[in-house]
C-alpha cells in the first residue's frame, strides 16, 4: 500500500488499484493509442468519442502517444466528437455537442475511451447513439459488477476492453468526480472547485459508508494530491464544468473545441510537461 505524505480526512479512504493514477493513466493511453493506431494502418475508418466531463481526462495521456506522428495525431483530433449525458435515477440520455460528419460514411468503428465503467449507462448510450456502427468501449477502471452488467444491457455493436477492476465504491479522480452534485450546503463556486480536484486528484479516493467531509476540509486535502496540469487545462475544464451545470451546451461546444486546441499543442509540441497555451 502506497505512503501518503499527508493525512486525510477520515470520511475518504485511498482505493486499491488507484494509487499511482498519472502511470495508470499512461498506460491505459497508450492500450487505447494502439487500437487506434491498428485502425489507421489497416485503412478502416474511425472516431473518438468523448463523453464530459470525466472521459476528458484521460484524452491528453492518450494523444501523447502520437507526438511523433503528427499527422495521425491531427487525424485522431479532426475525428473526436463530445456528448454530454445525465442520469435521470438508473437511465441515461446523452447529446452530441461536436460532430466531425464530414468526410465519413456509414461504416465506421467508434473507440469510447471512458474513466470508469460502472453500470454501463454511458456505453449504452454511445450504442444507441451509432447502432449501425462497433463501438469500443476502453475504460481505465471497472467495478466488480461492471463488466456481468455490461453484458445484460449494451447492444451487439457494444464490446468492452476492460483494463483495471478496482473495489465497488464511491471513489473519485482520474476523471470521476465522486458524485459531487449529491454534496450538499456547496454554492456554485465550490461544487466546481471540488469537482476539479476531485477528477485531477493524484491518487484515487472513496468516501466511507457515503459519508462526506466538510467541503473546505475536502477541497483542502485534494489541493496536495493534484495530476501535473497546468492553469489553461484548469480554466477550460472550470468552465465546461459551469456549462454542463447549466446545459448551456453552446458554451460546452465552444469549450470541447478549444480543449481539443489545447490537446492539440500539447501533443505536437513534444514536451513532457504539459504547457500553458494561450486561448
Amino acid at each position: 500500500m502506497i505512503e501518503y505524505p499527508f493525512s486525510m480526512p477520515p470520511e475518504i479512504e485511498p482505493v486499491e488499484g488507484m494509487a499511482h493514477l498519472r502511470e495508470h493513466l499512461t498506460l491505459h493511453g497508450e492500450m487505447v493509442a494502439h487500437r487506434l493506431r491498428t485502425l489507421h494502418n489497416n485503412h478502416e475508418e474511425f472516431r473518438v468519442g468523448i463523453a464530459l466531463m470525466g472521459a476528458a481526462v484521460p484524452l491528453p495521456y492518450i494523444l501523447k502517444c502520437f507526438q511523433s506522428e503528427p499527422e495521425l495525431a491531427q487525424q485522431i483530433l479532426d475525428r473526436t466528437f463530445f456528448l454530454t449525458t445525465s442520469k435521470n435515477g438508473a437511465t441515461a440520455s446523452g447529446q452530441i455537442i461536436r460532430n466531425p460528419n464530414a468526410g465519413f460514411t456509414d461504416s465506421q468503428t467508434f473507440i469510447y475511451p471512458e474513466d470508469i465503467l460502472d453500470d454501463a449507462g454511458t456505453a449504452l448510450v454511445f450504442g444507441e447513439l451509432f447502432p449501425d456502427q462497433q463501438v469500443e468501449v476502453y475504460p481505465a477502471f471497472h467495478k466488480p459488477h461492471s463488466l456481468e452488467q455490461a453484458a445484460k444491457v449494451l447492444l451487439p455493436n457494444v464490446s468492452v476492453h476492460p483494463f483495471e477492476e478496482i473495489p465497488k465504491k464511491w471513489v473519485f479522480a482520474a476523471g470521476m468526480d465522486g458524485g459531487t452534485p449529491r454534496l450538499t450546503g456547496l454554492d456554485e463556486f465550490d461544487r466546481i472547485e471540488l469537482a476539479l480536484l476531485q477528477r485531477f486528484s493524484r491518487h484515487g479516493y472513496a468516501y466511507v459508508n457515503d459519508n462526506n467531509p466538510p467541503h473546505d476540509k475536502l477541497i483542502s486535502f485534494l489541493k496536495q494530491s493534484q495530476l501535473p496540469t497546468d492553469p489553461e487545462l484548469r480554466w477550460i475544464f472550470t468552465h465546461m464544468e459551469r456549462a454542463k451545470m447549466h446545459g448551456n451546451l453552446a458554451a460546452l461546444e465552444k469549450l470541447s473545441s478549444e480543449y481539443l486546441k489545447y490537446i492539440r499543442a500539447v501533443t505536437l509540441s513534444r514536451n513532457d510537461d504539459l504547457h500553458a497555451l494561450k486561448l
